[in-house]
């Protein structure tokens, strides 16, 4: 599971300087970018038809399905259920 701890322990940076840093370098919140990339995981995940919607969100970190859902729906703009008609 990816933090903003764990990702400026990795760089050995204080986690506030972290965030600042990279909002600063990016425009975009290290949780919002985190949570950008695991969306798109699990659209791909989706898209192979290989696994259900509960399956995606567990395997992409997220152990609340609801918040999974909406989640992906704030970002990708429609729900993990209609993936396939999007593509």
């Amino acid at each position: 599971k990816l933090s903003v701890e764990l990702l400026a322990e990795l760089v050995g940076l204080n986690p506030v300087y972290f965030g600042n840093l990279f909002k600063q370098c990016t425009g975009c919140c290290v949780k919002r970018y985190i949570n950008q990339i695991k969306i798109n995981h699990a659209e791909n995940l989706l898209l192979s038809g290989e696994f259900t919607i509960t399956a995606t969100a567990l395997k992409c970190g997220f152990d609340d399905i609801y918040y999974f859902s909406k989640l992906f729906k704030d970002i990708k703009g429609y729900s993990p259920s209609q993936v396939g008609q999007f593509h």
